[in-house]
């Protein structure tokens, strides 16, 4: 819970995570977009193990305010019992991000299991992975042992006429990598849920879904993990002269999800609930795949 360090009527926190599932429960979560598919295609999944295993599925969703182009996470847990988990996921077997620009945003690995898997859908070579990903998230992954596949799934997408979709392609790199259930079997399943769901669109738009569950496992590409990752160091962080001390405190925790991390004292001065202004300008999420480029030569105004 939160720490109250003004009135102090908080508990102690404790210093490990219990470990309260049990065996054979596999716990997996979901990093996306709003409006990217994300969220649709995991629910998807879950019915699709639901009704077609002898497996139990239970699944939360988790949205912020923004609705779409905001941040999705969706929790899912798969078992040979039934679940009684009625909070989100702590510790998983298998974390997926379908947007790349996250990566320098979130902790998205937090509370991954050692030996655990994450899949990121990126348009990185293993070289750029090593300019871009941040020293603590190389440093998790080369001592926590995990297994890091990428999926270059929005160029898959283009290729096959989709567009931005590419949730299908993710949803089948899933079922490729957790292997909850034969990912053969599951390919076919999918299919079946393709031609149910976009029945109404024609032959090409159900041809080009199930094309896309193909190259979703066939596409997988798994990042060999150097062993200098895990004795980086930490760079030291450089903090704007000009950020105000609200949005360095309180608002750049709270959209790196960390909110619930900041202590009671961080509020003090605003027991009203009065909060700043104009404190969107702060808030620049980086998260377009493609930016324009300015031609002057194209310049009416200009020419």
């Amino acid at each position: 819970g939160i720490v109250d360090d003004v009135t102090f009527t908080s508990l102690p926190p404790r210093q490990q995570t219990l470990a309260v599932s049990h065996a054979g429960i596999t716990a997996c979560k979901f990093w996306g977009m709003g409006s990217d598919g994300t969220v649709g295609a995991n629910k998807s999944a879950i019915k699709i193990i639901g009704d077609k295993t002898p497996l139990y599925a239970q699944a939360y969703f988790s949205y912020d305010s923004k609705k779409s182009g905001g941040i999705t996470v969706s929790h899912l847990r798969f078992g040979d019992r039934p679940i009684n988990s009625p909070y989100l996921i702590h510790r998983a077997d298998f974390i997926s991000c379908s947007q790349q620009s996250y990566v320098e945003r979130y902790d998205l690995l937090d509370g991954l299991k050692p030996g655990g898997t994450f899949l990121l859908n990126c348009s990185w070579s293993d070289a750029e992975l090593e300019q871009h990903l941040p020293v603590s998230f190389k440093r998790y992954l080369a001592r926590e042992n995990i297994h890091f596949y990428t999926l270059n799934a929005v160029d898959i997408a283009r290729e096959l006429g989709l567009g931005g979709r590419f949730n299908m392609l993710m949803q089948a790199a899933f079922f490729k990598l957790a292997a909850i259930i034969d990912p053969q079997t599951a390919a076919d399943y999918l299919k079946q849920a393709v031609e149910k769901s976009y029945g109404s669109k024609g032959a090409a738009v159900i041809e080009m879904n199930q094309r896309a569950i193909e190259l979703g496992m066939a596409s997988l590409h798994q990042v060999t993990i150097p062993a200098h990752w895990a004795t980086l160091d930490e760079p030291v962080a450089q903090a704007s002269a000009m950020m105000p001390d609200f949005i360095r405190d309180i608002l750049q925790p709270m959209n790196r999800q960390c909110g619930d991390q900041l202590p009671v004292s961080a509020f003090v001065g605003m027991e009203d609930g009065t909060f700043p202004l104009g404190t969107a300008a702060w808030e620049k999420r980086g998260i377009a795949l493609e930016v324009p480029v300015w031609q002057p030569e194209g310049c009416t105004q200009c020419n």
